[in-house]
């Protein structure tokens, strides 16, 4: 099973923020990411720049895209 993206802190983020289970994420510098879902055939890159010290956790704004998609 995977599970959906957390991080370091809170793994298990994703699934909490409403993501799909077979959710894969990877993480950049400062904000950087890219996730797949491939249940919701949907790949998200932010290439964004947002600094760690601000605490940005992606899982929400990408749970709220996937809501509006549906």
């Amino acid at each position: 099973m995977i599970e959906a993206p957390g991080d370091e802190e809170s793994p298990g983020a994703g699934i909490a923020a409403g993501l799909p289970g077979d959710t894969y994420w990877m993480e950049g510098h400062d904000g950087q990411t890219v996730a797949i879902i491939p249940s919701e055939q949907l790949v998200v890159v932010r290439l964004g720049l947002t600094p760690a010290k601000l605490g940005y956790r992606p899982q929400i704004m990408l749970a709220a895209l996937v809501k509006a998609l549906r």
